[in-house]
């Protein structure tokens, strides 16, 4: 969608006329979506090779970093609706973003995920 007034700047660069999209931003909006035959760290995986910037040991520690173990088989079709949050909020940053957007990252967190996301989100606030 194309703005119909006003100019958006990220890191010097006007988005739409310097770059399309801004590098380097970390993103959840409203559900993620995944692959729900695959595992957590599947899907991350996956999505990592995207852009090939990290390894095995970043997509583990960002699926740490939310509460999921990243050695779990389950596949996220049988997930709650809690951890397919943590999952995306894990996506969104493992590969250290400079920038998170983050649209309803706690809808489906019980007090303790709502707490946990408050928590990390703090480690990156700059």
């Amino acid at each position: 969608m194309k703005p119909t007034s006003g100019r958006v700047f990220v890191g010097g660069k006007e988005i739409g006329k310097d770059t399309d999209f801004a590098d380097n931003i970390g993103i959840i909006i409203e559900t993620p979506g995944f692959l729900s035959s695959y595992s957590g760290y599947k899907n991350l995986d996956y999505l990592a090779s995207i852009k090939n910037m990290i390894g095995k040991k970043e997509i583990k520690e960002s699926m740490e970093r939310v509460g999921l173990d990243p050695g779990s088989k389950k596949k996220v079709g049988k997930y709650s609706l809690g951890m397919r949050q943590r999952l995306g909020i894990a996506q969104a940053i493992m590969e250290n973003p400079d920038i998170l957007i983050l649209d309803e990252s706690m809808n489906g967190l019980d007090n303790q995920g709502v707490e946990d996301v408050r928590e990390i989100l703090l480690k990156y606030k700059g």
